[in-house]
């Protein structure tokens, strides 16, 4: 029993090294200074992005922490429930061919760990005529997606690049702290709201 105790006590320093997790970088604004200031934060809870097409849960008050640690493809489109946060690791591409269905009441947070060339890239284009690159199917209005950092690239045809999808979708919330976004469509917002 006293050998299994010793043997147990030896493996502590390895589980600490591994609960250092994942890092990114958050961002924060404060209205009185007018001045945006980061600092670099860790998880240890989070799931290796693979080719799963739903992200999150229904618990709307935890946080579902998604991390991109290799080139990786998803040749459809995702859905996001509840709070979900990527991590785009440094040198690291996603890119999801079907783009990322994030509607009102559920949001999506995207973090880089670095600033500049190195930073993670995630690629979300939809080929489907109506769905936002990342936001709102058609018919449906955009939930809240914030950009802390990374290459994020999100394009569509008549839905928003990010927001809402096309037939009036709301955009939603999109809050753009760091990184380099370029969003586009034909046909509506880049950013906001899906066309008529």
């Amino acid at each position: 029993m006293l050998l299994s105790l010793a043997l147990c006590l030896s493996l502590l320093p390895t589980a600490a090294l591994a609960a250092e997790g994942v890092t990114y970088i958050q961002y924060s604004w404060n209205k009185d200074t007018q001045a945006l200031s980061s600092e670099t934060k860790s998880t240890s809870e989070y799931t290796v992005v693979g080719e799963d097409t739903t992200w999150g849960g229904s618990g709307s008050e935890t946080e579902y922490w998604y991390v991109v640690n290799s080139t990786t493809t998803i040749s459809s489109r995702v859905t996001v429930t509840g709070d979900v946060r990527l991590i785009l690791e440094d040198n690291c591409t996603l890119t999801v061919s079907g783009g990322i269905q994030v509607a009102l009441g559920n949001s999506l947070t995207i973090y880089g760990q670095s600033v500049g060339e190195t930073a993670g890239t995630l690629v979300a284009q939809t080929g489907i005529s109506g769905d936002a690159g990342i936001g709102g199917n058609q018919y449906e209005n955009g939930g809240a997606v914030t950009i802390h950092g990374g290459m994020v690239n999100a394009g569509s045809s008549n839905g928003a690049g990010i927001g809402g999808g096309q037939v009036n979708g709301d955009g939603g919330t999109v809050t753009i702290y760091g990184g380099t976004v370029n969003a586009s469509s034909s046909g509506s917002a880049g950013i906001g709201g899906g066309s008529d």
